[in-house]
């Protein structure tokens, strides 16, 4: 008969949160989310926090920034969708802005003229007004913001 492993300690779940924390960066609701897998008690969540951020294993506004950064290079979304991530990762409100001025204005015009261009290019719309439309509400669901779009889109298609 196969007996049961012991629990983890103390010691045991501070560890297994910090490589969890230095694999890649996280915030609050992470971590949070992690120890109730872990079935930590509530009780003892503050103080595994505490003790990740006074190690610096924890950085809401770090967090915010490289959430923002990243996702504007890599899946190329606009500032509207990655203040919506950031919210829906319930940052503070300090935290979210400092996210959002992490992003260089030319660095963020530049992946929205890229990105245009490569799905204008893969739109079938022989009606410049309805590849002009579909352009642009993509672009807007990818969270770009219409006043930056629109005068793009307008460029890009030759539609007014």
């Amino acid at each position: 008969m196969r007996s049961k492993a012991a629990p983890p300690d103390d010691l045991q779940l501070l560890e297994m949160l910090r490589k969890f924390c230095a694999y890649q960066e996280r915030c609050h609701s992470e971590l949070k989310e992690k120890m109730e897998r872990l079935k930590i008690p509530f009780y003892k969540q503050d103080d595994f926090i505490a003790a990740l951020i006074s190690e610096n294993f924890l950085h809401e506004e770090r967090f915010a920034k490289l959430y923002a950064v990243s996702k504007l290079r890599q899946k190329n979304w606009g500032r509207r969708r990655i203040e919506q991530g950031l919210f829906e990762k319930r940052l503070s409100t300090y935290c979210l802005q400092a996210g959002l001025k992490a992003i260089d204005d030319r660095e963020y015009q530049e992946i929205l003229e890229k990105t245009a261009e490569k799905k204008s290019a893969s739109l079938s719309e022989a009606d410049p007004w309805i590849h002009k439309n579909k352009l642009a509400e993509y672009l807007i669901r990818k969270g770009f913001e219409p006043e930056l779009v629109w005068p793009l889109v307008t460029r890009l298609t030759g539609a007014d």
